[in-house]
């Protein structure tokens, strides 16, 4: 088993390398995310909900607005979830921000911060994100899986 501090730090220079948020859920209550952040920019509980019920090592979860999650569960601690995202292979418009407030229940004194939140989220391409997770994968699971 891998201990919890490693996956931290892992998920912390993930983090730093492709500047896409990582949060770590046990049981769909947050763990620890980076960066640190205002609770308005968390993922949106129905999505880590979501993946609470994954079968699979990796899951995928894409929006309405065009943002994707990635999920990467650990075989030997079944309860955590490493989440990837949001992120999105274009910057997003004014009008996918209303889709996206919405979506994260964000009160109109939050908006102008979780904007500015959003948008020094570098865009990568899906299969980027999926290969970060695949990365993730093989550091937790100890086996290759390809995103192909």
């Amino acid at each position: 088993m891998i201990p919890l501090q490693d996956i931290k730090d892992f998920c912390q220079l993930n983090y730093l390398d492709s500047g896409i948020p990582v949060s770590i859920y046990r049981n769909n209550t947050l763990f620890q995310a980076f960066p640190e952040q205002s609770a308005c920019t968390y993922p949106p509980k129905h999505y880590i909900a979501e993946f609470t019920e994954m079968t699979d090592n990796i899951a995928l979860l894409s929006t309405p607005y065009g943002a994707y999650f990635v999920a990467v569960k650990p075989n030997d601690d079944p309860d955590l979830r490493i989440v990837l995202g949001p992120a999105n292979s274009i910057p997003f418009t004014d009008a996918d921000f209303h889709k996206i407030y919405t979506d994260y229940a964000v009160v109109q004194e939050k908006r102008a911060e979780f904007k500015t939140f959003i948008q020094r989220i570098p865009p990568i391409a899906l299969n980027g994100q999926l290969s970060k997770a695949a990365v993730m994968n093989y550091l937790l699971n100890h086996y290759m899986r390809t995103h192909s």
